[in-house]
Order: structure tokens, then C-alpha cells, then sequence
């Protein structure tokens, strides 16, 4: 149904003033407009509407059009698409500019143009931003729950500060994690347990080459270690050298000179002298070709000793001469040869001290002297010559000895 455009003119006939045009954009019926829009305009004559030289700029309508202030919701936005400006106050100090609680009031904004926001907690964040960055202070204890803050994305950029871990104590103290390189142990420290599984026989633990596997140790915690085959060190400490050819070998090679600690070691099977090597190198055992061991009784060829003296009364008489302070003599074996009629015994001495009496009966009874092969040797003193005293005046007594010097 219309509305008649005369029921609503202005009744003044005389007076400028709005008439309101009411057009049918359909089939209209005589008489009846609809309206489509309002102008401002001058008062004609009855029942005319005169448009006004300058009519206001915006055009209402009910369109979604590029030139409409109107938008379809969820429609897209078009370049050139009008609109109407949102306004603010601005006011340098946030206040309320509304009467009451439920009134209008206009957005505002700072001097700056930035738009104040509010809720019961925040009055502004003029003062919480910095650059790019918004600083936020927790004012108040964290409330009691159980609620998680969620899981951090994989960021470098990532920076959660400072945090404290009642079970993982950081830094490098006594009841720290975590300790210094070369720091010394102090009882009570604690650490990360390295663990390990024991296997009373060492057998695979992981399903296949290439997979973690755990260590292993013994009944009694000592760590198996392999190198071709399993080795116990079972608490001893071990220190092997792998060759080229990842055999355990010992750390200096034979005709080097020596150093570090010995090991147990095999032989070298010769059938003929080897070439000697340099004083004070590393030398190989030597066996025969079934193993078994070469040996020099006593001591070293340079340490061999040897004398013969003679004597007619019972006074001291020098075999051996004192090898020097810290070397003591040794003697193996001693020959008595009594070349007189009278039966007598001969004292050997460790200088003037007797240590052996041997019977020397006279050449006509018993061949005239005595041979005594020594095991073990016998040990003179300290610096100490070998002695010999007749116990008898005799025509000639003889006495020969063989034996080595040593330190020890």
C-alpha cells in the first residue's frame, strides 16, 4: 500500500521546508508512491517538491554496493568500496565522558592516535609496550590448579627466562647437576647416575647392528669391555695399546728405550745368540723353539765375580776385594785346595766376620782340600771384601771363589 505524497507536505505553502517524494518502483497504482529517498529541498507549489541546489553528499541506501556505506556481511573487500569513518575523542588523560553507567560514550585515543582499551584489570598499554614487545608483570600469585601452559613450538627465538626445576638444579655446586671441568670431588656431590645392566655372561642385549644397547658389568660391578674377545677387567686397571692390526700389544717396541710399567710378557723362540741391544733398551724374552726360557743364573754378565788367594798362616786374607758402598757380594761356590801334611779347616769371612768353616784335611789323607757349590748364595755385607783364614800354620792353603756383585 502507497503513501500519498500530499497527506505528508508540509502544510505551509509559504515557508521552505522538506517535502517527501514517494515514487512506486514497481507498478505503481494511481495515487500511490513508494518511497525511495529523501532530498533536501525548497518549498514550491502545492504538492511539489523542489530539489535544493546543494543536496546533502551521502545517499542512504539498502544496497551492498561498491558506492553503498552498507556491507553484506562476510562479503569480500573491493578496492574503491565506500564507507562511513568511525570518529574518537581524543583525550590526552583517559576519563569518562559518558553521564552514567549505560550511557553512550565515543571511543578515544590518545594524543598519538592510539586507541585506549580497558577491562576490569588493565586501564592502559600505553605504558606496557615497548617497541615491539609488551611487557606484562604478574602482580599477584599464580592461581592454585593443575591447568599446563601449553607446549612451546620449535623457535630459536624462543626465551622462557630464568626457570627453576626443584629435581634438575642447575649451575655446577655440591648439589648441582651439573660440575665443572678438572674440579675436585667433594663427598655428598651429586650427579646423574650412569647405569648399567649385569649380565653374569656377557651376551647381545640390543636386537641388531646399528640399535642402542646398554653397558654391561659383572656380578660384581666391574664394566666388560671387548677388543675380539671379552675382557674382565674385573676392578684392575688396564692400559693396552691396539696395533695397526688391532692387536694388544705392549706401548714400546723391542731395541726402544724403556719406560712406563711391565706387563706379562711372551718370548722370543731362538736358535742362536741374538744381537745384542744398547744398555738400558727394551729386550725380548728368550726361549728355545718349544718355549722354554732362557735364563742366566744370578745376574748379568757384567755383575760375575771371581778370585783366588793364597795364604801360610791364620791371619785375613782378601778373596774377593769390597765391592763399594751399596753393593754387596755373593758367593756360589768356593774351591779349598790344602797343599800341606796338616789337617786344618778353612774360615770364610764377610770381612772380619766368620761365615763358613770347611774342613781342609791334609793332602795325604783325603785329596787335600774341599769344593762347595752354594744354593742359595751366600750374602756378605754392605761394602765388605771375601775373606779367608787358615784355622792352622800349613806349607800352602788355597782358596778360589765365584760368585756376582748386586745392590740388593
Amino acid at each position: 500500500m502507497g503513501v500519498n505524497a500530499r497527506d505528508l507536505k508540509n502544510d505551509d505553502t509559504t515557508d521552505a521546508g522538506f517535502d517527501l517524494l514517494m515514487d512506486n518502483v514497481a507498478s505503481p497504482v494511481a495515487g500511490d508512491y513508494g518511497m525511495t529517498k529523501l532530498v533536501l529541498g525548497a518549498k514550491g507549489t502545492d504538492g511539489d517538491v523542489v530539489q535544493a541546489s546543494n543536496p546533502l553528499p551521502v545517499q542512504l541506501s539498502d544496497g551492498s554496493a561498491a558506492i553503498d556505506p552498507f556491507k553484506a556481511e562476510d562479503a569480500a573487500h573491493t578496492t574503491g568500496d565506500l564507507g562511513l569513518m568511525p570518529l574518537a575523542v581524543r583525550n590526552d588523560t583517559l576519563a569518562a565522558l559518558a553521564g552514567t553507567d549505560g550511557d553512550y560514550a565515543p571511543l578515544q585515543v590518545d594524543a598519538s592516535g592510539g586507541l585506549y582499551v580497558s577491562n576490569a584489570d588493565v586501564t592502559t598499554i600505553a605504558g606496557a609496550v615497548s617497541g615491539s614487545e609488551m611487557q606484562v608483570d604478574v602482580v599477584a600469585a599464580l592461581p592454585a590448579g593443575t591447568n599446563a601452559i601449553g607446549k612451546l613450538a620449535a623457535n630459536d627465538g624462543v626465551d622462557i627466562g630464568d626457570v627453576d626445576v626443584t629435581s634438575l638444579v642447575p649451575g655446577t655446586g655440591a648439589t648441582s647437576l651439573g660440575k665443572a671441568e678438572d674440579a675436585a670431588h667433594t663427598t655428598g656431590d651429586t650427579g646423574v647416575m650412569g647405569l648399567a645392566v649385569r649380565n653374569d655372561t656377557l651376551a647381545a642385549l640390543a636386537g641388531t647392528d646399528g640399535d642402542y644397547s646398554p653397558l654391561q658389568v659383572n656380578a660384581s660391578g666391574a664394566l666388560y669391555v671387548q677388543q675380539g674377545a671379552a675382557l674382565d677387567c674385573s676392578g684392575a686397571t688396564v692400559t693396552v695399546d691396539l696395533g695397526s692390526n688391532n692387536d694388544i700389544q705392549g706401548d714400546i717396541a723391542h731395541d726402544a728405550a724403556d719406560s712406563g710399567n711391565p706387563v706379562k710378557i711372551g718370548a722370543s723362540a731362538e736358535t742362536a745368540e741374538p744381537t745384542a741391544v744398547a744398555g738400558n733398551d727394551r729386550a725380548n724374552a728368550i726361549s728355545d723353539i718349544v718355549g722354554k726360557l732362557v735364563v742366566r743364573p744370578h745376574c748379568l754378565p757384567g755383575d760375575t765375580l771371581d778370585g783366588n788367594a793364597s795364604a801360610t798362616d791364620t791371619s785375613d786374607t782378601a778373596v774377593i776385594a769390597a765391592q763399594g758402598a751399596g753393593t754387596r757380594i755373593y758367593v756360589t761356590s768356593i774351591i779349598v785346595s790344602n797343599e800341606s801334611a796338616t789337617d786344618t779347616a778353612v774360615l770364610v769371612k764377610s770381612a772380619a766376620t766368620t761365615k763358613l768353616r770347611i774342613p781342609a784335611p791334609a793332602t795325604s789323607d783325603s785329596g787335600g782340600g774341599a769344593i762347595l757349590n752354594l744354593n742359595p748364595p751366600l750374602r756378605l755385607g754392605d761394602n765388605e771384601a771375601l775373606n779367608f783364614a787358615s784355622a792352622a800354620s800349613v806349607t800352602t792353603m788355597y782358596v778360589s771363589a765365584v760368585g756376582y756383585k748386586s745392590t740388593a
